[in-house]
Parts: structure tokens; sequence; C-alpha cells
């Protein structure tokens, strides 16, 4: 089997196309001489690609020599879900790219030839694309595997509050301690929460916020890290299997992608969420994420 043939355009077949001549990969790998397999992954262009090559590689150098005369197939599984996950990565990416440099000169050129143009209806409009593209930006993030590290939550917590307060201002209290920390992915973190006090805030009557302002608590146990918002407006209508869906929205303009992604960069953590009503008003967004095993 000549891995030319697959490392050449595999980031512009489609991704149907990838997964079918990775299963044939898979199956023939033991046909492929260790060299060839070497200059493959150096000139593999996908990284993606390099990553899979790397693993066979990898796995044959932990084989001894006398095993590896003795076998005959030397097969291993593709994950269908992560080439899927890495194709629509990289097609979020390429669409990002040239749409970026787009919307930033037709903001440019508004701005000048508007009159009032803060105010104006195109103005809103352009603040609903960019949010749309943080949207997008968001869910190629969380399609990637989450790396752990030890975040402060309180600082990712308190800088997704302070950016919507200016954004919103909306009226937003947290309970969390300085010092609180947990070792999860920050930006899979930032994106769950950036998403659920967006959707808070756009549950909430502005008019209440003064009154009856979001509350945010969280805490760190011997098994998980949980987190709540309750919020003050009027509760849920629908199930949370309905709420999740992407194209769920309940507010006018809004794409209502923003429980689809969250529960995808849940997921991701191997965590759990919960979105229901509150025991007076409001709805309650509650967080689990359990401590990694080491």
């Amino acid at each position: 089997m000549k891995l030319v043939s697959i490392i050449e355009g595999f980031e512009s077949k489609p991704h149907s196309e990838q997964i079918f001549e990775l299963q044939q990969l898979s199956s023939q790998i033991h046909k492929v001489e260790t060299e060839e397999l070497t200059k493959a992954i150096a000139t593999a262009q996908s990284s993606f690609l390099k990553n899979i090559l790397t693993g066979y590689l990898q796995r044959r150098e932990e084989v001894s020599d006398t095993q590896l005369e003795i076998t005959t197939t030397e097969s291993f599984d593709v994950d269908i879900d992560a080439i899927r996950s890495e194709a629509f990565s990289e097609s979020i990416s390429q669409v990002l790219h040239e749409l970026e440099p787009l919307i930033g000169a037709l903001a440019m050129h508004a701005s000048g030839e508007i009159k009032n143009f803060s105010s104006s209806e195109t103005s809103k409009d352009l603040q609903l694309l960019e949010e749309t593209m943080q949207s997008f930006e968001d869910w190629m993030k969380v399609e990637q595997s989450a790396r752990f590290n030890s975040v402060s939550i309180s600082t990712v917590v308190s800088d997704e509050i302070i950016a919507l307060r200016s954004k919103c201002g909306a009226l937003i209290q947290s309970t969390l301690p300085d010092s609180l920390s947990f070792e999860t992915d920050k930006s899979m973190f930032r994106i769950i929460i950036s998403n659920a006090l967006r959707n808070a805030i756009q549950a909430t009557n502005s008019n209440d916020f003064e009154s009856n302002p979001i509350l945010v608590n969280a805490g760190v146990t011997d098994r998980e890290l949980w987190l709540s918002i309750i919020d003050s407006g009027s509760g849920l209508k629908d199930e949370q299997t309905i709420l999740m869906k992407s194209n769920y929205t309940t507010k006018p303009g809004n794409r209502g992608m923003g429980l689809a992604i969250l529960n995808k960069a849940v997921t991701a953590l191997n965590g759990n969420w919960e979105l229901k009503n509150g025991s007076a008003r409001g709805a309650e967004f509650h967080l689990e994420l359990p401590n990694r095993e080491k």
C-alpha cells in the first residue's frame, strides 16, 4: 500500500473519503515498511493524519522484532468521531479565516459612512455577526481534544463577568473564593461559563438586574467541581433536551448555538450539566466536572 496516495490532498478530500482511506490504511498498515511510514509522517500536511501515522509507528516500535515477524495482520481501530471532529474543526477554521477580514473591513467602512453608526441597525447587525463568528470559534475549540491543566476557576469566571458586564450592562454577583482552582481545560471551561452566563442574561429582563442580579457560586469537593448560575428570568418552558438543540433560542436575532456548544464542551470534560426552573423564579444552571483519575 502506497501512503503517498493517502497523504496527497488529504485535507481537501470529503471527510467520508478520509474515513474510507483511513479504514483501508488500518487494515493494510502491516504491509507498509517502517521507513516509508517515517517519511510519510515527515511529509504529511494534515496534523490529524500525522498523529494517526505517528501512533501506528509508536505501536510498531513497542513490538519486538520477533513479534513483528510472526504478526501477519497489524490493524488498528479508526476513531470515526475523531475524524469527523477534525474535519469539522478544519472546515470552520477555513471559513473563519476567509470571513474575519471581510467583516472587519465592512465594520470599518460602515462606521465611516453611516451617520450615528454606533446606534444604527447596521451596528447591531454587525454585533450579531461578530457574536456568531465567536460561536463558531468556540465550536471549533470544543471539537478538539481537551487539554487538562490547573486552572484558576475564580479568575476565569471573574474575567467573563467583567466582559459581559461591560458589554451587556448585566449585574452579576459571584461568591467564588479567590483561591478556587481545578484541573480542567481552560478554553473549554471558559466557553461553558460564557455561554451559561449569556443564557442567563438573555433570560433576564434588564430592568430586573438591579433588584435581582444573576448569582454565581462554585466549589470543589473530593470528587468534583460544581458551579451554579441562578437568574431571575421567567423560567423554562421546554425540556433540557430541547434547550440544547443547536437551533433553540428565546431571543430574537440570536442564533441559538450557545447551549449546544456548552453541551459539547461539558461532554469533552466528562461532566454533567442541568438547566432547570428555580425554586422561586427564574432558572438555575448547574455544572459538575469530575476530578481526573490520577
